[in-house]
């Protein structure tokens, strides 16, 4: 992401970025919507972690037969 400070100096801001759905439901032809989407960006991926740890043990019974789904962009 680009950002500008207030400098008006121009520099790169890595952004962590955590995507949480329970599915996709189909609502056209070829069109799908998550269900019970939730995002988590933050500067920090520190922060971001455990703002994802937080969010699914709050919101999810997981056990040690909770299949979790994960994918990334390389990152």
């Amino acid at each position: 992401m680009k950002t500008t400070s207030s400098n008006d100096e121009r520099h790169n801001t890595d952004l962590a970025h955590f995507l949480i759905h329970t599915g996709a439901k189909k609502v056209g032809n070829n069109r799908y919507v998550l269900e019970n989407k939730h995002e988590i960006i933050h500067t920090s991926h520190e922060q971001a972690k455990e703002e994802l740890i937080d969010y699914l043990y709050n919101h999810f019974e997981i056990t040690d037969r909770t299949l979790l789904i994960t994918n990334s962009d390389n990152g």
